[in-house]
């Protein structure tokens, strides 16, 4: 299953790429959303690489996982957020993006680019769902596609918010 979209920020993408890959940044907008359990595995530089990998625990609430997902997330299960920036220096900007949630048998890949548009940061964000459990996979990788789906709709909120409340609105 795969997740698309493209979304505009009211910076130039030079400036949107700096904040994005700033530590400060991801500290911030886990305040922002009451986040603490968290713990950076990676964020420097390696070789040609900008890597940037956050694990935390997520406990779910009853009745949030629907049955036959179960055996494969439990009741909560650790989360682990990886980019890989590959290009920082100049447009377009591209980062690679991992996410694991437990031992649920899913893989979550995808490609970040992003580049001015008419002088405002223009991010198209490419994800790709998979699993290859049998009889049940299309249906925990649609559960996964549609967690991903308003995860990004939620961090692109946060990131607008986190913009806003640093000056930047365009």
């Amino acid at each position: 299953m795969k997740v698309e979209r493209t979304q505009d920020y009211p910076v130039a993408a030079d400036e949107l790429v700096r904040i994005m890959t700033d530590k400060d940044f991801f500290i911030a907008r886990f305040a922002m959303s009451n986040i603490d359990n968290y713990h950076f595995d990676a964020f420097d530089q390696q070789g040609d690489e900008l890597v940037i990998r956050v694990r935390r625990e997520v406990s779910l609430r009853p009745g949030n996982v629907p049955v036959f997902a179960r055996k494969f997330i439990g009741n909560s299960y650790q989360m682990v957020q990886e980019f890989i920036w590959t290009e920082t220096q100049r447009q377009p900007y591209h980062a690679r993006y991992r996410f694991s949630v437990g031992n649920a048998p899913v893989s979550v890949t995808g490609a970040i680019r992003i580049e001015d548009v008419d002088g405002k940061a223009r991010q198209h964000i490419v994800v790709d769902v998979s699993s290859n459990v049998p009889l049940v996979g299309n249906k925990i990788a649609a559960l996964v596609a549609e967690k991903v789906d308003s995860g990004l709709d939620s961090d692109y909120r946060g990131t607008m918010r986190y913009l806003q409340q640093a000056g930047h609105t365009g």
